[in-house]
């Protein structure tokens, strides 16, 4: 499990003028970050997600719980996705080069999620990221690898 590094936050924030406006971190139905979210804020800090549909992963597009929400909804499991972002305050990142998708991404404003759709997406937090944890040591390596530097 990829910590959150909140103490940097705390750090630009007590050691500088202004405070971080927005801080962009790894958030998704598998990886919400509840504390992270909540302590930012309470800092005045706007999260923005990205990797908004957990890049494809764990065959997101398919899951059982946020079909059935999408179906209820008579929305896509995206929209779902960027909807509950929205509905906890998230700034949402989405991309896609095929512009019926990038219209749906945008369909998200004439629905809400129930109390129990949130929960049920709550229930999808398995604290898992998609991407390498760029504090581990190891990954910093194999990063500067890629660039020509080694040591």
């Amino acid at each position: 499990m990829v910590k959150d590094k909140d103490d940097q936050i705390a750090n630009l924030s007590l050691f500088n003028e202004i405070t971080p406006a927005v801080n962009q971190i790894e958030l998704h139905v598998f990886h919400q970050k509840e504390k992270s979210v909540a302590y930012q804020t309470s800092k005045g800090v706007q999260v923005e997600s990205w990797g908004a549909f957990a890049e494809g992963q764990f065959d997101v597009f398919n899951n059982p719980v946020l079909t059935a929400i999408a179906q209820k909804h008579g929305k896509t499991t995206a929209q779902v996705m960027l909807r509950w972002q929205l509905q906890r305050g998230i700034v949402s990142l989405s991309k896609s080069a095929n512009p019926e998708r990038v219209r749906h991404n945008v369909d998200i404003f004439d629905f809400e999620l129930s109390v129990d759709d949130m929960a049920a997406i709550k229930g999808l937090n398995t604290d898992t990221t998609v991407f390498n944890d760029h504090h581990d040591p190891k990954t910093v390596e194999l990063l500067a690898r890629y660039v020509g530097k080694s040591f």
